[in-house]
């Protein structure tokens, strides 16, 4: 029953909302790259001066794990699927296609297919998810 949702869910995607879903869900490493270089200045204290105001990131690092959390729980809203665990893969812990499709057990053309499903569902679900978020309701 799943799986044929999520058939009809991909038919319903379009081009623009599978974009938004894929620069979405691309974020998430984005700013985990960004914790790793603040974590590694401080560590090494590369920055001798003050940050200039427009340097900094209001909220700072937790900020950005709220994002981060924020996408992630958006992932974990969705139907149990492959396109899901894909997801969780791929863009939530960073591992290539070809890696998903190994851990998937699955062949390498498989999980290219699978990618595309799952950023269809990925892109017809988001703004279901944001505006829902928006009213309260998660």
């Amino acid at each position: 029953n799943e799986r044929i949702q999520t058939a009809r869910t991909i038919t319903a995607a379009t081009s623009d909302s599978i974009d938004a879903a894929a620069k979405y869900l691309e974020e998430h490493g984005v700013l985990h790259r960004m914790l790793a270089m603040n974590l590694y200045e401080k560590k090494y204290a590369l920055r001798t001066e003050a940050l200039l105001p427009e340097e900094k990131i209001p909220g700072g690092d937790a900020l950005i794990k709220a994002r981060m959390f924020e996408i992630r729980r958006f992932v974990l809203s969705l139907g149990n699927c492959n396109e899901k665990i894909f997801l969780i893969y791929h863009y939530l812990h960073g591992l290539s296609v070809e890696k998903c499709a190994e851990v998937m057990e699955v062949s390498r053309r498989s999980a290219f297919r699978i990618k595309k499903r799952a950023l269809a569902y990925a892109g017809q679900r988001l703004p279901i998810y944001l505006q829902e978020r928006q009213n309260g309701i998660r």
